[in-house]
């Protein structure tokens, strides 16, 4: 059972009007015919966590639901895909549907649960943020970009499109930058260049761009980096 040690968070936990008993799987149908309370929501997140990390107080899952959850159906949603597959949280994360799966990992591995795992990508095999969607599997940006690879329209270098042009081939981030039409005259050297910081005079390509000014720990000597 999941350590209740505060009476408050207890109470919010009990719900003496919900008539669903048992920390077991319940069905969809179930679930639609009762009353979709706080309280029952979070007993199904409590059960699997129980079976997670029998250690885990339930203050701490209470914070971690509602740091990555802000509306009802949020909430829903999670208990949902925490209880048709509780192994989302024991490195399956990665398969997770619902954003808040790996949120809500997130918050719990910070907060010291030790049965909880961070997913690593299912590419790579690193555990790493897994930012976006691919072909159902939450992936890190890197893996990402190589399965969106495509040839560039212009270089022919098969890499992630950067954005497509008039007629609707795709450039790669380095064809966008080199691209005359998204240059300018440096103010400096008179160069048609990439902008790299603007001033009040105007824009500066990377070479004549000034460097930060800071003082050596050393010789105590402030000099341009």
């Amino acid at each position: 059972m999941v350590r209740v040690e505060n009476r408050a968070v207890q109470l919010l936990w009990e719900d003496p009007q919900d008539r669903f008993q048992g920390p077991g799987p319940a069905s969809r149908a179930v679930m639609a015919v009762l009353p979709m309370t706080a309280p029952t929501r979070w007993r199904f997140i409590l059960a699997v966590l129980a079976a997670a990390d029998p250690g885990i107080s339930a203050e701490t899952v209470t914070a971690a639901v509602m740091a990555v959850t802000s509306r009802s159906g949020q909430r829903r949603q999670l208990a949902w895909a925490l209880e048709d597959r509780p192994e989302l949280l024991t490195g399956a994360g990665g398969e997770a549907a619902a954003p808040s799966v790996l949120r809500f990992i997130d918050v719990l591995c910070s907060k010291g649960a030790t049965g909880i795992v961070r997913p690593a990508c299912p590419h790579c095999r690193r555990v790493i943020a897994l930012s976006v969607c691919v072909d159902g599997v939450r992936v890190c940006r890197n893996c990402k970009a190589k399965a969106r690879a495509v040839p560039c329209g212009r270089c022919g270098v098969r890499r992630e499109p950067a954005i497509r042009d008039g007629d609707g081939r795709p450039l790669c981030p380095n064809c966008l930058i080199t691209d005359p039409t998204n240059q300018e005259i440096c103010v400096t050297c008179r160069r048609r260049r990439p902008v790299s910081t603007r001033t009040k005079d105007g824009p500066l390509c990377g070479t004549c761009r000034p460097g930060k000014t800071m003082t050596c720990a050393i010789c105590g000597r402030s000099a341009a980096l």
